[in-house]
C-alpha cells in the first residue's frame, strides 16, 4: 500500500475522519476554530486510491510543535500508514522550525507508543 500525506484545510474532511478513528469525534466548527489558530496545520494520509487513511493536526510555535491530534482509520491500522503520517509531521514540523515535537498519549495505547517510539519520541512524565 503506497501512502501519501498532504496539508489539508478542509474542516468537513478532518471532522470525519476524527470521528472515525475515536469514540468521541469532533465536529465541523471545532475544526474550524482550531485551523485558525496560527501555525496550526493539518495532514491527510491517503492509500494509493487516494482514500483517506488518516490525519494529524499539529501546532508550530517558536520551536516547538505540538501533536494536537493523530489518527489512522481503525481498518488501516497496521499496515504503515501511521508510520509514513507521522515522518511527515515531522518533516513539516521541522521546516516550520521545530526543535522539539511534544504530544500526550495514553499509557495504554500500546500501538501509539511505539509507533512513536519507533520515529524517536521519549516518555517524558
Amino acid at each position: 500500500m503506497s501512502v501519501e500525506s498532504r496539508e489539508s484545510r478542509d474542516p468537513a474532511r478532518l471532522s470525519v475522519l476524527h470521528c472515525a478513528c475515536f469514540a468521541v469525534g469532533w465536529n465541523d466548527a471545532q475544526m474550524v476554530s482550531l485551523l485558525g489558530v496560527p501555525g496550526t496545520v493539518a495532514l491527510i494520509a491517503t492509500d494509493a486510491s487516494g482514500q483517506d487513511a488518516g490525519f494529524a493536526i499539529f501546532r508550530t510555535v517558536l520551536d516547538e510543535s505540538e501533536i494536537i491530534t493523530f489518527g489512522v482509520l481503525p481498518a488501516l491500522r497496521g499496515h504503515g500508514i501511521g508510520h509514513v503520517l507521522l515522518a511527515s509531521l515531522v518533516a513539516h514540523a521541522r521546516s516550520a522550525g521545530a526543535e522539539k515535537i511534544f504530544l500526550e498519549v495514553g499509557e495504554d495505547n500500546d500501538a501509539a507508543r511505539a509507533l512513536y517510539a519507533a520515529q524517536g519520541f521519549v516518555p517524558m512524565g
